[in-house]
This record gives structure tokens, sequence and C-alpha cells, in this order.
């Protein structure tokens, strides 16, 4: 039977969802326009505040899965399956309407039945994580608290620390889009879930008001550092000093990254704050569940080149003030619901597909062969 999900966690995945839908727009969108004084200063502040949709969402599967015992295979295809749909539901309607030019090297890729890199990168990384995860959870239930946290410390060195202090050249970390990263982040939320903050010997003296107030204060004051950390870096860089440039290559580097010290920071106390509310809604709970179609359509690369190019060109010269937040903000809602509702037609699709012969026994064949690979018998001991 399965445990009711708690709205808290599927409110903050909701929010991430619409995080990730409004940053592609700022990113891709805003960015390349003219954006000046006062009006670039709130864009860029929306950036750091949105960037940690990807850091949170993996802090959140270090906190659920560290307790999973066994690889959940069926999750897994399931994911991937979700992803290859929708990759062969874009070609197909690409190279249908010749919408865009498609290489041939572009359709090979685009076919293989397993998520790779070139189409969605978030999804990959996610899965080889997923595969990792019971070897992780053997090793994390025999350290100790103290051991756990020197763990923690170290891989935030490695994946974090040294590749922002050197840009990458001493230790590539790719930005943080990266599975090392994302083992850091699976091994903090898994330390937040073993050893909950409401229960140490500072927040344990608070009440759940105060802990709240700190947890979210935090995570604006960091994203508000980054944004003057960003701002920092521009004088720096227009001096003819070699180690200021490269203190602001630094910098400028450090922005733009997964693995940023502190955005990783700033993702932890969203998280937290989060773990301090209390909700229960099933509605939440029913649309937490299908978020993940809404990043699948709106960040296919087919689609995504497709709308943002066009809107680059008509907006190339177009100066945007803070007026322009609100139409990004109602495109975004749009872009969301939309996505929401192709997932649902996909969802009842699926269903119908499901009922046939032809599908059960495909999916009793499968079954079967899962089971005897024996890959689920993976356990803690």
């Amino acid at each position: 039977m399965n445990k009711e999900r708690q709205s808290n966690y599927e409110l903050m995945r909701i929010l991430l969802m619409f995080m990730v839908v409004f940053w592609h727009v700022i990113v891709n969108i805003v960015f390349g326009c003219n954006v000046t004084g006062a009006s670039e200063m709130l864009w860029r502040l929306l950036y750091f505040l949105f960037e940690i949709h990807i850091d949170t969402f993996i802090l959140m599967t270090g906190y659920f899965q560290c307790k999973k015992e066994k690889i959940e295979i069926s999750k897994i295809l399931k994911i991937n399956n979700q992803a290859y749909f929708y990759k062969i539901a874009f070609l197909i309607i690409f190279l249908l309407f010749s919408i865009v030019p498609i290489s041939k090297m572009e359709i090979f890729w685009t076919i293989q039945p397993i998520t790779l890199y070139n189409q969605y990168w978030y999804i990959s990384i996610y899965l080889m994580l997923h595969l990792l995860s019971p070897f992780l959870n053997i090793l994390l239930n025999k350290l100790s608290k103290k051991e756990h946290l020197y763990f923690i410390t170290v891989l935030f060195f490695i994946s974090s620390i040294i590749p922002t202090i050197t840009r990458e050249l001493a230790f590539n970390n790719n930005k943080g889009f990266s599975l090392l990263n994302f083992i850091l982040l699976y091994v903090i939320g898994a330390y937040l879930r073993k050893y909950p903050i409401e229960k140490s010997y500072l927040f344990s003296r608070l009440t759940t008001d105060s802990r709240r107030l700190i947890f979210i204060s935090t995570y604006f004051i960091l994203a508000f550092i980054n944004l003057l950390i960003y701002y920092f870096q521009i004088p720096l860089n227009a001096t003819n000093n070699s180690l200021l440039k490269e203190f602001a290559a630094i910098i400028n580097h450090m922005q733009i990254a997964y693995n940023n010290p502190l955005l990783i920071l700033q993702a932890i106390f969203f998280f937290l704050y989060f773990g301090e509310l209390k909700i229960h809604s099933k509605i939440i709970n029913y649309i937490s569940a299908r978020t993940l179609d809404i990043y699948l359509i709106h960040d296919n690369y087919l689609l995504r080149s497709t709308i943002y190019r066009p809107i680059n060109l008509f907006l190339k010269n177009t100066v945007l003030d803070y007026k322009a937040f609100f139409a990004a903000f109602i495109v975004s809602v749009i872009t969301f619901i939309a996505c929401f509702i192709i997932g649902l037609v996909k969802e009842l699709l699926f269903k119908v597909f499901s009922m046939l012969p032809i599908y059960k026994k495909i999916k009793k064949n499968m079954q079967n062969r899962i089971k005897s690979l024996k890959l689920s018998s993976i356990t803690n001991k």
C-alpha cells in the first residue's frame, strides 16, 4: 500500500516546477533582450531565487529515497518511458510538419530507448542516481552522524568548493550538471531525513514559526548575496589587473553553476522551510504527481528551439523594463497549465492503451524479465 504523499513537499514540488518554467523564460528570452537599471536587478534577483530548482529536487530525492531498500526498476522504466514518449512524439510532429530541419544524427540519438544527455540532461543523471541509490543507502546507513557529516563536507569540497575557486580547471564538475553534484545533494537530503533539524540542539529550542522565519529569510538573504556578488564582479572585470579579472571570472562562473556553494545552501534552507509546513491537500498531491510532464514537454529541445528563437528575434531590439515581469509571469503560468493539460491527455491515452491485450502481454513479459534479473534483491543489511 502506497504511503500518502506529504502535501507540504508536494506543494514545494509544484512551486519548483513553476520556477523551472519561469527560470527558462528568464534565461532564454529575458536575458537575450536589453535589460538595464533597476529592471535588470529585479530579473537577476528572480534568476537567483529560482535557480535552486534542480538542487532542491535532488535534496528531496535523497530525503525520501534514503529509506528505500531496493532498486525500483518499475519507477526507472516509468520515468524513462515518459521521456521517451515525448521525445518520439515531438520528433514525429516536427518531421511530419517540417517545422525545423532535423539531421539524421539527431534522429538517431532521439530514437534511442534510453534517455541520453543530449535530450533531457536532468532525467539522464537522475536515473543514474536512482540506480546508485541502494548502494549509497547501504553506505549511509552504516555511517554515524559524525561520519555522515564528514562525508558531506568532503563531497562539498570536491563537488562545489574546488570546482568553483578553480573555475573547474583543477576538477571539472560541469558546473553541477553532473552525477557527483547529484550525489552530494542526495547525501545532504538523506542527512536531513536521518537527523531532523527540529531535533537539533539549536533549532529544538525555537518554535515552528521561528524556524520557518529563519529558513525562508536565509533563503532570500543568500539569493540577495548571490546578486551582490554578481554585481561585484562587473567592476573587477573592468580593471587591468589580471588577478582581479581572474577573481571576476570565478564569480561569473559561480553564478551559472548548480554547484555554486551559496546556491546549495540556499536550496537547503528552502527545503527546510517546506519541511516545517503542515498541509494536507489531495488537489496539491494530484497536481504534483504530474509535474514531470510539464518539464518534459516545455523543455523538449525541438520545441524549445522553435519557440525561443522567434521570440528572441522579435524582441531583439526591445528594452524590457519591470513591466515585462508580468508578461513573463503570465507566459509561465500559461505554459505550466498547457503542459499540465497535455500531460493529462497523454495519461488518458495511456490508460486506454493499457487496456489492450497486446499491452498486457508486453507488460507481463517485461515484468518476468525484470524479476529474472533479480535487481530488486539489493537490500540494506
